[in-house]
């Protein structure tokens, strides 16, 4: 009796290494990022004028990105102002769509090049602010409503150059993410 009791204690004894190894989470290998909006200044009536863009680290992994400009960004990597006008009119409700940046490149620097040159860390609760003007969305916009939001596009990156980032201990963003959208009635 005693014998087999042994026996069981040294089997559980031998089997909480790998048991434990089986409830370790996969390491993290991309940082979670937040992106924020929110009205910057307003025009006097009310309207907003330019809106102030936080990109957050809200992760426990370092960040490595492009400075995200909320204009063409070499690789990709940026911050766009979307919009969407409706008509006033109910029976209609037309709408049409506004974004815009483009990069006139035809080559873009290396890799490397680009980490060392262009890119910013942002450690964990770290982040990053860009303001972007909308007024000319108000002034050229018919009656209706304007609905905007704020999309963050991390860098385009192949497989290879990921791999490559993270041998050296770096992180880039992997995943597209916006903002809530926000509605403005336009008379």
């Amino acid at each position: 009796m005693k014998c087999g009791l042994a026996r069981a204690v040294l089997a559980i004894v031998c089997l909480l290494p790998s048991l434990s190894y089986c409830q370790q989470k996969p390491p993290v290998t991309a940082p979670q990022l937040e992106l924020s909006m929110e009205a910057a200044t307003t025009t006097d009536d009310g309207k907003p004028s330019s809106f102030r863009i936080t990109l957050k680290n809200v992760g426990s992994l370092a960040a490595d990105l492009p400075m995200p400009e909320a204009r063409c960004v070499v690789g990709g990597g940026g911050i766009e102002i979307r919009s969407l006008w409706y008509s006033g009119d109910p029976a209609t409700r037309s709408s049409g769509f506004s974004a815009g940046a483009t990069c006139g490149m035809d080559h873009f620097p290396s890799l490397q090049y680009r980490v060392q040159n262009q890119w910013i860390r942002l450690r964990p609760v770290e982040s990053v602010v860009v303001s972007v003007s909308v007024r000319r969305e108000f002034i050229s916009a018919e009656k209706g409503e304007l609905e905007f939001w704020a999309e963050y596009t991390p860098p385009d990156l192949k497989d290879g150059e990921r791999a490559e980032l993270q041998e050296s201990g770096l992180f880039a963003p992997m995943k597209k993410i916006e903002t809530e959208h926000r509605t403005y009635p336009i008379y």
